[in-house]
């Protein structure tokens, strides 16, 4: 049977990256309307920090309610097949679209960029995952055998990488100033924590913390809110506001976790809804490594997406797109896929 919560979460994630994405090239601009100095776009693009740490989180959920059980070989073929495959297109769109191919060496860095996620923006997760789903397995087999310490563990190391990470922020270098220190924001030590909580969530766990979180639904929202509004705050005191990974948002990313439980609990008898949650779960994937062109090409015209409303209908248009592409390659695959069985 189908798990009907995370489609929920998928969704909420997918529309929160497109979101983030949107809203950055406006949190400077000049608006009449603000809320302790600062515009909506600034409040949008931190209240959907948790996009990026949520979609981790769900690929360990995945990998433990779903993949685990296929054994290693099965596994990553299918996610060879899966998300590797697309990412290498895309990687190829975005190298394309930046500039055309260096005459020397662009074997070399179209390598690099592949390996390092650098062609776009948002496209550094999927390497992130490959590193994370190398160590599925062998952090199963510990995360059943010891949660809590592992559990433990693994906040820890998150933690201190990302508080490293945040010190940054103040002038204090202590990540040094090589390959690390650049990197340190795509490498496994910084997500470990959300992709080893996904990983603890089972089912029974998961429908519990459903309830509990539906139960005290208004309190959760609420919480939210006044979080969204201190994590802005901190974000610009701090310097902080293009980082997706320090400790503040550790925490947001378990309150919204929660509220999102809870709606997608509440909703849980309402078939459209659960419907249109499924169909967006399906296609995040596609939307995911495609929204950024979309985004990008738009931008060109300019002048029609000036303003907040202007904002508001750049993220529709943007997530209109992505999701007809989506659609259309999911439709094309059918199609060929009958033909291959006929």
């Amino acid at each position: 049977m189908r798990e009907k919560v995370p489609d929920h979460l998928r969704a909420a994630a997918m529309l929160a990256v497109i979101a983030l994405h949107v809203s950055s090239t406006y949190i400077n601009a000049e608006s009449s309307i603000r809320l302790f100095g600062m515009n909506a776009a600034m409040y949008v693009n931190q209240a959907a920090r948790f996009a990026v740490p949520l979609f981790v989180l769900l690929s360990g959920m995945s990998f433990g309610m779903f993949e685990a059980g296929k054994g290693p070989v099965k596994f990553f073929g299918s996610r060879a097949v899966k998300i590797l495959v697309p990412y290498l297109v895309w990687c190829a769109v975005y190298f394309l679209y930046a500039s055309p191919p260096p005459d020397v060496g662009w074997l070399k860095a179209f390598l690099n960029g592949i390996s390092s996620g650098s062609f776009a923006s948002h496209m550094y997760f999927v390497p992130l995952i490959v590193q994370l789903y190398i160590l599925a397995y062998p952090l199963r087999y510990l995360i059943e055998k010891r949660p809590g310490m592992v559990l433990i563990l693994c906040f820890a190391v998150s933690f201190c990488v990302q508080e490293l990470l945040m010190l940054t922020c103040f002038g204090t270098e202590l990540l040094g100033s090589g390959w690390f220190r650049w990197n340190v924001w795509r490498l496994f030590p910084t997500w470990l924590f959300y992709f080893a909580a996904g990983m603890y969530i089972t089912r029974e766990r998961l429908a519990r913390i459903a309830r509990a979180a539906s139960d005290n639904l208004p309190w959760l929202l609420i919480l939210w809110l006044i979080s969204a509004v201190l994590l802005t705050l901190d974000s610009r005191a701090t310097g902080s506001v293009d980082l997706s990974i320090k400790p503040l948002i550790m925490i947001y990313t378990v309150i919204v976790f929660a509220a999102l439980c809870g709606i997608a609990q509440k909703a849980g008898n309402l078939r459209a809804v659960q419907r249109i949650a499924r169909t967006l779960s399906g296609l995040s994937y596609d939307v995911y490594l495609s929204h950024v062109l979309f985004l990008m090409l738009l931008r060109r015209l300019g002048g029609v997406f000036k303003g907040t409303s202007g904002m508001l209908l750049l993220f529709i248009a943007v997530t209109a797109c992505s999701l007809v592409y989506a659609a259309l390659k999911r439709l094309f695959r059918k199609v060929i896929t009958n033909k291959g069985d006929g």
